[in-house]
């Protein structure tokens, strides 16, 4: 199996990752510095005819792609249909104050495509674990992640266990439990 080299992270390109113990799922570049993980699992990396514009993103994180070499199996583009549908830009953003636990928090902001901080709009300040809690599960930090080994994790735990979350949230809101396992995420309404 050829490596993927840096010329082939363009926007739309779509490689599979391998999940130990699982499997192969996909994951989507997108414009922006986004990439695009869908909830699709097969224990072959076989992918003809599928079509991501009908498959779940099961999340969408801001990366370092060229940091993520080592995340993918191989370039899939030319085997499946890419997803154009248009992103949802609405992410968690730090705080410029600290919480009462001494950490930063959160802001839910509407975000430019591409994205510029100093043109977001926040929409809620300084989010609360219990009062904007199903705000905390749907949405992303759209702080930078260039470590491949914990999102394969994340992509793990979520086909072991039915759970999509970021542990990284827990550090900020410790008091924050996990979502449960059925789990639906909430689209906010400005």
């Amino acid at each position: 199996m050829p490596k993927i080299k840096k010329k082939e992270l363009m926007n739309g390109a779509v490689f599979s990752i391998h999940v130990e113990g699982e499997g192969y799922t996909l994951a989507q570049l997108r414009d922006d510095c986004q990439m695009e993980v869908f909830n699709i699992l097969r224990e072959e990396d076989v992918w003809d005819n599928i079509d991501l514009n009908e498959v779940e993103v099961l999340f969408c994180i801001v990366v370092a792609s060229h940091r993520l070499l080592k995340l993918f199996s191989r370039n899939v583009t030319n085997e499946i249909i890419v997803n154009s549908r248009n992103r949802i830009l609405l992410g968690l953003s730090y705080t410029q104050s600290l919480r009462h636990t001494g950490l930063f928090g959160f802001n839910l902001i509407e975000y430019d495509n591409p994205y510029n901080s100093n043109n977001e709009r926040i929409l809620i300040e300084n989010l609360d674990p219990v009062e904007h809690k199903d705000i905390l599960y749907s949405y992303e930090s759209l702080g930078m992640n260039g470590k491949p080994d914990k999102i394969k994790d994340r992509i793990s735990r979520y086909f072991m266990t039915g759970i999509n979350w970021d542990v990284s949230k827990e550090v900020l809101y410790p008091e924050l439990q996990p979502p449960s396992k059925d789990y639906k995420k909430t689209i906010y309404e400005p």
